[in-house]
């Protein structure tokens, strides 16, 4: 697969789980699995899918489940047109007949129909996404995690050309911690322009698990190495500064129980250190009429008992 646009494609969280075992299996299924989900926005119609279809049958590009329901169907007209494959005399592909009696089957089967769906919606996606590849592979692979995913699973989003530099460059285990902690801020963002969280909270998202709760109670070797390195504050604190210098990451902590975080097309760090100074000032004047009502109600409880032992 070569990318030729910039575009973005979604994924859950725990594909990177393996990442710093093995760069380029994991990056690839992040692929596969982000396109697959992208072909499932596409809208479609029977008698697209239907000339989609016998296009590729006649250029061999089917796969194997829609070429042998096409070789079964018991018709003299599909995969019948041998001189012109589906196009005219004046070169164009308008195989009216062979899409009618198509139609008819999907009409007959659901599942062949359903099949046809997803391979339009795949072939769809490397279309606008600009790029080639193992398209039947794809699709497998995707369905096969999308089953894996659970509720409540971060479903981050990143950047398709990064996906691809990070796959087919050699980086520097720093270099990828940069990229997983980079998804693992823009997990913790979702929408939101800005959010308050903690180290640790970034730590297990960068390890692929949605929190300190999700965490195993034993990593492999290569990741638990990782991950207690990237425990203590001078490497995590090496990783995020590296984000606020060259991947558009902001981030904001003056005396605060955790930090905020921003991504700087959608705030500058002025915006930022006013969110939460603001957000600080009304907790503390929330903490301080909290303070006053338990001194007042310890005061009325001291009143009545003083009351009680008099009478």
């Amino acid at each position: 697969m070569k990318p030729q646009d910039e575009r973005y494609l979604q994924f859950p969280l725990f594909l990177i789980r393996n990442i710093f075992i093995n760069k380029e299996q994991t990056i690839n299924q992040i692929i596969k699995y982000g396109i697959y989900r992208y072909s499932t926005r596409f809208k479609y119609s029977i008698d697209n899918i239907a000339q989609q279809i016998i296009y590729d049958y006649y250029k061999g590009n089917l796969s194997n489940d829609l070429k042998q329901k096409i070789d079964l169907i018991d018709n003299e007209i599909i995969g019948k047109d041998d001189d012109y494959n589906g196009f005219t005399g004046k070169g164009q592909f308008d195989p009216a007949n062979e899409i009618t009696e198509l139609m008819e089957c999907f009409k007959n089967d659901d599942d062949f129909y359903l099949v046809a769906i997803e391979h339009y919606r795949i072939h769809l996606a490397y279309q606008s996404l600009n790029i080639s590849g193992n398209k039947e592979n794809c699709l497998q692979i995707g369905k096969e995690i999308e089953n894996q995913i659970t509720k409540g699973e971060p479903m981050p989003m990143i950047n398709l050309n990064l996906l691809f530099d990070f796959r087919d460059n050699p980086k520097s285990e720093f270099e990828i911690m940069q990229l997983c902690a980079f998804i693992a801020i823009k997990s913790i963002l979702g929408i939101k322009n800005a959010v308050k969280t903690n180290k640790n909270h970034i730590q297990s998202r960068i390890f692929g698990y949605a929190s300190i709760k999700h965490l195993p109670t034993e990593f492999n070797e290569v990741t638990k190495a990782l991950y207690n390195k990237y425990s203590h504050r001078y490497h995590i604190d090496k990783v995020l500064q590296h984000l606020e210098l060259n991947w558009n990451i902001i981030t904001y902590s003056n005396n605060l129980r955790g930090l905020y975080l921003a991504v700087n097309n959608k705030m500058n760090i002025e915006q930022l250190a006013l969110l939460a100074e603001t957000k600080k000032q009304k907790n503390r004047i929330l903490d301080l009429k909290k303070k006053k009502a338990d001194a007042k109600n310890k005061a009325l409880q001291q009143l009545n008992k003083e009351v009680q032992l008099k009478e």
